[in-house]
């Protein structure tokens, strides 16, 4: 799922962006979650706990301008992960906007083309690169790539998430997990377990061996979904 927040105080324009983003979603078969700001400044509270993989930024904005959010974001948040798209009814704003390191600049009306091509590229680069798990432990967010993860473990009301070298513990769903996620990037082998098949050395019919020697259990009900998978796969390297 891509996360994807528009901040344009004419609410008329973050509608016909969100609309266009939403339209390309459902052409290409993307979960695409919008959120709309119609200030800066709510927009800069928000970021102070979350995260978004793509912001269409209103460089003139009441109060907190695009620019002062940019520079916040990549600045003070140390956030260079976040793509962001500079959207503006002036065309004057090139040397400003240089040392935020936009993806693109967006003149407006913004035409769908435009705006698909752009948000095409982010994708791309998204997928390209890292992307990242977002949790909360107490009042803390942490953010980790899904290459670190091995596996989510559900326990109760937790969800443990095993890493190479460590375990963390969070309050959730391994089922809202599941659709943060998706299924590209991760499998359910049970209703307990949501592994990351990079980490699989080892494959029988009824459990995965971890590359930690971690052997996890393969529910009946998904194991015929998980062979197919798992033959699909360039699997060198897994045992059957």
């Amino acid at each position: 799922m891509f996360k994807i927040a528009i901040c344009d105080d004419e609410q008329g324009v973050c509608s016909e962006i969100e609309k266009m983003v939403q339209e390309y979603g459902h052409k290409h078969f993307l979960k695409i979650e919008t959120e709309l700001f119609f200030s800066g400044d709510n927009l800069k509270s928000r970021l102070e706990n979350n995260s978004f993989d793509i912001i269409f930024l209103d460089i003139e904005l009441s109060g907190a301008n695009g620019v002062e959010i940019g520079q916040y974001i990549r600045h003070e948040l140390e956030d260079e992960i976040t793509k962001i798209v500079f959207v503006s009814a002036k065309g004057k704003y090139a040397m400003e906007l240089f040392k935020i390191r936009p993806l693109d600049f967006l003149l407006k009306p913004i035409p769908q083309k435009s705006l698909e091509e752009t948000l095409g590229e982010a994708i791309y680069l998204i997928r390209r690169g890292n992307r990242f798990f977002e949790y909360r432990i107490g009042k803390t967010v942490y953010r980790t790539p899904y290459k670190d993860i091995l596996y989510f473990k559900s326990e109760g009301k937790k969800i443990k998430i095993v890493f190479v070298r460590e375990v963390k513990e969070f309050y959730g769903k391994l089922k809202q997990v599941m659709k943060e996620l998706g299924t590209q990037d991760f499998m359910q082998i049970h209703k307990s377990y949501l592994v990351n098949p990079n980490y699989v050395v080892e494959y029988k019919y009824e459990w995965v061996k971890m590359t930690n020697n971690d052997i996890l259990t393969i529910s009946q009900a998904n194991r015929k979904k998980i062979r197919d998978r798992i033959r699909n796969r360039e699997c060198r390297g897994f045992s059957y």
